[in-house]
């Protein structure tokens, strides 16, 4: 049974904290996959002493192995996310934060070992929040949020075999932030992008589905708030992080390593214009 656009962006990401005095904006985050062979894999974004890296990690019979550095120990990396195909391979996308922007890589692993690395083009020099998905095709897609200097929009993109595609903008140009977009697939096996629309100091979760040519206009989902997001609003934060909390109670075994570092944060909507996706990101502790 498929999710829908609406219950994949309220169970978004799980999330990691925000850290440390002068690097406002950057994310710890954790994803996790399994292949057809139910072997898990897990892939984080960690602290180190020259910047934050991407690791990776898969569990045997023997537990979780000794984790491996995707991205290297230098510079900044974050939001892994990752999606496995029909015969096996993981597929991790991540963000780098650079001198020339922000940057999305991708990592191929097969048992463990690293077969193709490489950049997703975009048109933006800030990338963020990276989503995977391997449809039922085998067509693996990947989809951010883009900021070209003046708006923040969505994007899609998917691997033909041997490159990665023009990158699509999944909805028509504005002028209000679209941002946090979450892939999925349908009943028919096609894939949709979840986003979240800020305008008028609100959010709106929105979707658009992927006909087999071309991304539909977006379409309003049935519901466009969460109760941690009204808590907050209100200055309940004790129960938005209850809230919040729970869901990190329902996160599967994972690497020690990365298991000491989950905390929850929440996107909340403001009343100032929204620059960055880290604008709105809270910290619970």
């Amino acid at each position: 049974m498929h999710s829908t656009p609406s219950e994949a962006s309220f169970n978004l990401q799980k999330q990691l904290r925000r850290y440390g005095a002068g690097t406002a904006g950057l994310l710890l985050t954790l994803c996790t996959a399994a292949n057809a062979g139910a072997t898990a894999h897990a892939a984080w974004a960690e602290i180190n002493g020259q910047g934050v890296e991407v690791r990776y990690s898969l569990q045997g019979e023997q537990g979780w192995s000794t984790a491996q550095s995707l991205s290297g120990d230098a510079g900044i990396h974050i939001t892994p996310a990752m999606a496995t195909d029909q015969s096996g391979t993981v597929w991790v996308v991540w963000v780098e934060r650079g001198t020339d922007g922000y940057i999305l890589h991708y990592n191929a692993i097969d048992n463990g070992t690293v077969t193709a690395d490489g950049t997703i083009p975009s048109p933006c020099t800030r990338n963020y929040a990276p989503t995977v998905l391997v449809d039922e095709s085998n067509t693996l897609w990947a989809a951010w949020g883009g900021f070209d200097g003046q708006d923040e929009d969505i994007y899609a993109s998917f691997w033909d075999g041997v490159v990665w595609s023009p990158p699509q903008l999944v909805h028509e140009g504005n002028d209000v932030p679209d941002i946090l977009p979450v892939l999925g697939q349908g009943d028919n096996g096609h894939a949709w992008i979840s986003w979240t629309k800020l305008q008028n100091n609100q959010s709106y979760t929105v979707h658009a589905l992927w006909d087999g040519a071309a991304w539909s206009p977006p379409q309003a989902d049935s519901f466009n708030s969460t109760s941690a997001t009204t808590q907050f609003q209100s200055g309940d934060v004790s129960a938005a992080a209850a809230t919040t909390a729970s869901a990190a109670d329902r996160l599967p075994a994972m690497p020690a390593q990365a298991a000491s570092r989950i905390m929850g944060v929440m996107t909340m909507p403001g009343a100032g214009p929204v620059q960055s996706l880290s604008d709105r990101i809270v910290p619970l502790r």
